[in-house]
């Protein structure tokens, strides 16, 4: 069987990432620059594989850099934070352990850390922290990317997913300051910070009562143009001998409304369904499946709900935008002004809105498409 050209639900890599060269330049630029970047963005939008693909780049063309990677999907406190950012430093900046033991008396000397490395090849170093000295000392880690880039005349990237989970902790906003105070310092290193929750990543990098305000250059990632699109879409097609329609590409980019994830998937499903050539009959069936996979995902969303949301949610299907209107709010039960308001803020909140320049839109596509389809049955 052929391979599969279209991807999903993953980083990734070489021919799947597609149509983000303005963005990578940009992103090469900044990093060459050592300047700091916030990417911002909606969940499902190719943050990750958009920073995977510069860096990995990056590496190619410059042999001076070295590339920290940490995801904080999993990160809940500060003393986890603390312990997978030393370790992710660590194998990033040094491929022995023998060559780091001999100059780590230099970055700690207030830290004893407990360093293990399994003779296994390609294994890691793994760090052990006194949670107690780490909080009287956190200095000596969150320098450490400064201080190892200086020691071996080296420049490095650090690159942090889902940067908003440091809201979650138990002090946030005093371990941000930390952060900061130490970070804006640092001449050889450029942080790359970004996240699935907008409305969070935004409030950390432009609200002015946040340490992080102005500590970063924002690139508010764009959809990718239908042209893009199109092209790659039939590309994929031929290299692996299968055809595609243009009615067929333009209902894959309507369907998925330009979001990555979904041009990926639904992409992907319709060329599974097709023998040699994919027609609008085959894109259909594709859309079918998905909203059948989703189904009872998107029903759940749903009962989490109360009813102003989903009174609301139901007038942004229809294409209202004047909520406020009298005639609207008797139509759709939403009560009051306040009541709207507070709906609103609410699902903005759940991540299932955005406000875009005063409009409201959905952030999954296929959910819209279900909610009017299948839910509302508009």
């Amino acid at each position: 069987m052929k391979s599969i050209p279209f991807a999903f639900g993953k980083v990734v890599f070489g021919e799947e990432f597609t149509n983000r060269e303005e963005e990578t330049l940009e992103l090469i630029k900044q990093f060459i620059a050592l300047n700091n970047v916030s990417i911002i963005s909606p969940r499902r939008w190719g943050k990750s594989s958009l920073v995977n693909f510069a860096t990995k780049k990056l590496l190619i063309e410059r042999d001076d850099y070295r590339v920290v990677y940490l995801d904080m999907f999993n990160i809940k406190s500060e003393e986890d934070f603390y312990k997978e950012y030393t370790e992710k430093i660590l194998n990033a900046t040094y491929s022995g352990f023998d060559t780091f033991i001999k100059k780590s008396g230099s970055f700690f000397k207030k830290l004893i850390p407990k360093l293990s490395f399994s003779p296994i090849p390609e294994s890691e170093i793994s760090v052990g922290l006194d949670w107690k000295e780490v909080n009287l000392n956190p200095s000596e880690i969150l320098d450490l990317p400064q201080k190892i880039a200086i020691s071996e005349g080296i420049k490095i990237v650090v690159c942090i997913d889902e940067f908003q989970n440091l809201q979650i902790f138990e002090k946030p906003l005093a371990f941000q300051k930390k952060m900061r105070a130490h970070w804006q310092h640092h001449a050889n290193v450029s942080y790359c910070l970004y996240g699935s929750k907008e409305n969070m990543m935004k409030e950390i990098f432009n609200d002015n009562s946040y340490p992080f305000y102005r500590f970063a250059t924002i690139l508010n990632l764009k959809k990718i143009k239908a042209e893009k699109w199109e092209g790659f879409i039939k590309q994929r097609f031929m290299e692996t001998d299968k055809k595609i329609n243009d009615d067929a590409i333009s209902e894959i980019l309507q369907f998925s409304n330009l979001q990555p994830f979904y041009v990926q998937q639904l992409a992907q499903t319709s060329w599974l369904f097709s023998e040699f050539t994919c027609t609008i009959n085959e894109v259909n069936a594709a859309k079918q499946n998905i909203l059948d996979q989703y189904h009872s995902h998107f029903v759940l969303e749903m009962e989490r709900l109360v009813n102003s949301q989903v009174n609301l949610l139901k007038a942004i299907c229809t294409g209202i935008t004047a909520f406020g209107n009298a005639e609207n709010i008797k139509k759709f039960d939403l009560k009051s002004t306040p009541n709207i308001n507070r709906a609103k803020q609410a699902l903005i909140e759940k991540q299932i809105i955005r406000n875009v320049e005063g409009k409201l839109e959905f952030l999954d596509a296929v959910f819209e498409i279900w909610l009017g389809k299948v839910y509302f049955k508009l």
